[in-house]
C-alpha cells in the first residue's frame, strides 16, 4: 500500500460500484472544504487508478479545480471491492436507500454462494446474520431494505424517487392492504409520522376509512380519537391533572434553570420542594386506596 500524488484526470469512476446517484449539493459543500483544507482522507484506487473509495471526492476535487488528488493504491478482489464500496457509504449515509436495497441484494447473493457451508445453515437462515456482522449493521435492517425490492410497483417508483423511505413503507404494510395502494400515493405529503398517524387511526376506526384516508394528518386525531384521548375526554379529573402536568413540563422545558435569575432561585426552589412533597404524599395516598379496593375486591370475590 501506498500513498501518491495522482493528476486527477487519470482517475476512473467504477461503474460497478454500488452508489449511483450523487447529491450535487454536497458536493458543492464539500469543494467549498477542499479549498479550505484539502483532501483530509485519501482516495483509495487500485493499480489502474479505478476509484475504489472517494468517488465524492474525487467529484468534489475537480469542482474545486485541483490538478491532483492524494492517493491510496491498493489490491482488492472484486468481491472485496464491492462490499468496501459499500460499507463506506452506508455508514456515511450516502446511498440512496434504492441503491442500499440493489447492493445488499447482491452483498446477500454473494454471502449465499460463497458462505452457506461454514457459516449458517442455508435451509433456517438467508444469511442475513452472516451479512450483518460483515457490514455493521443488524439482520433486521437488511431484512427490511431486502423487502423494498418485492414491493408494489408504485412503492419501489416512490423510494426510488426518493418521495418513501424504508420507514414509511414499514408503516404502509402495518396497515389493512386494502388502503396500502392510497397511502403509498400520500406518502411524499405524509411523509413517515404522517402516515403512523393515519394508519393507526385506520386500526382504530376501520369504518371511518374513508374520512381518515381523505383528511389531512392534523385532522386524523379529530376523526378517529386515540384510545388515551378518548380515556382521558371521558373523566374530567383525570384530564384536568394532565393539563396542569403538560404545563408544568412545557415552563419548566422553555426556561431552563440557567435562565432563572439567582435572586428568584430560593422562592423556584421552595415553590417546587413544596410541589414535590405535595405529590408524594397524594401519590401514597392513591396507591393506598387503590390496594384498598383491590384488596376489598378479592375479599368480596372469596365470600362469593
Amino acid at each position: 500500500m501506498r500513498i501518491v500524488d495522482i493528476p486527477i484526470n487519470q482517475l476512473k469512476r467504477d461503474s460497478k460500484q454500488p452508489r449511483h446517484t450523487f447529491d450535487t449539493e454536497k458536493i458543492k459543500g464539500m469543494a467549498q472544504s477542499i479549498l479550505t483544507e484539502g483532501i483530509i482522507n485519501p482516495i483509495e484506487v487500485d493499480e489502474h487508478n479505478v476509484i475504489v473509495t472517494g468517488e465524492m471526492r474525487w467529484r468534489a476535487a475537480k469542482q474545486a479545480g485541483l490538478k491532483t488528488v492524494p492517493c491510496k493504491v491498493i489490491k482488492i478482489t472484486p468481491e472485496n471491492r464491492f462490499r468496501r464500496q459499500f460499507i463506506e457509504n452506508f455508514h456515511h449515509n450516502t446511498m440512496t436507500e434504492w441503491d442500499t436495497a440493489k447492493a445488499l441484494e447482491k452483498l446477500a447473493s454473494w454471502v449465499a454462494a460463497t458462505h452457506a457451508k461454514d457459516k449458517f445453515n442455508p435451509k433456517t437462515d438467508k444469511g442475513y446474520r452472516y451479512l450483518a456482522k460483515i457490514i455493521g449493521t443488524s439482520h433486521r435492517t437488511i431484512g427490511r431494505y431486502l423487502q423494498l425490492l418485492t414491493a408494489p410497483k408504485s412503492a419501489q417508483v416512490a423510494i426510488q424517487n426518493n418521495e418513501l423511505s424504508v420507514e414509511g413503507y414499514d408503516v404502509i404494510q402495518r396497515a389493512p392492504v386494502e388502503y396500502q395502494e392510497e397511502l403509498i400515493r400520500q406518502a411524499p405529503v405524509l411523509k413517515r409520522d404522517g402516515l403512523r398517524e393515519k394508519v393507526s387511526a385506520l386500526k382504530r376506526n376501520p369504518e371511518k376509512a374513508d374520512e381518515i384516508l381523505n383528511a389531512r394528518p392534523s385532522q386524523v386525531t379529530e376523526i378517529a380519537p386515540r384510545i388515551a384521548d378518548q380515556i382521558r375526554e371521558s373523566y374530567n379529573p383525570v384530564n384536568e391533572l394532565s393539563d396542569i402536568i403538560d404545563s408544568l413540563v412545557a415552563w419548566l422545558t422553555n426556561n431552563p434553570a440557567s435562565s432563572v435569575g439567582s435572586i428568584h432561585a430560593p422562592r423556584i426552589i421552595l415553590n417546587l420542594s413544596g410541589a414535590i412533597d405535595s405529590i408524594n404524599e397524594w401519590s401514597r395516598n392513591i396507591n393506598q386506596a387503590s390496594l384498598k379496593g383491590t384488596s376489598d375486591e378479592y375479599s368480596s370475590s372469596r365470600q362469593n
